[in-house]
């Protein structure tokens, strides 16, 4: 509840401190031109943030649960991958 309550007074602050802002921004570009400028924006915002990940956040974000589920319905191959993770 306490990160909750952060997130949010943060983003009284400013709507960039908002995930839903980027999302929302990505969407409006894909219905205002082309769907593919929908996904190109989002995956610049992702390459983006990854830039500015530690090592110890990127294997949080790899093991996660909710990631692990997409990249399932995805049918990616990554359970070697996830093993060498947990691993180390």
């Amino acid at each position: 509840m306490a990160r909750y309550s952060y997130i949010m007074a943060a983003t009284r602050k400013s709507k960039l401190l908002n995930i839903e802002f980027y999302l929302s921004a990505a969407e409006t570009h894909g219905g205002d031109s082309e769907p593919e400028h929908e996904v190109g924006d989002l995956q610049g915002f992702l390459r983006a943030i990854w830039k500015l990940t530690s090592q110890e956040q990127r294997r949080a974000f790899a093991t996660s649960p909710d990631v692990q589920m997409i990249l399932a319905g995805a049918l990616v191959d990554y359970e070697e991958e996830l093993r060498n993770i947990r691993a180390d």
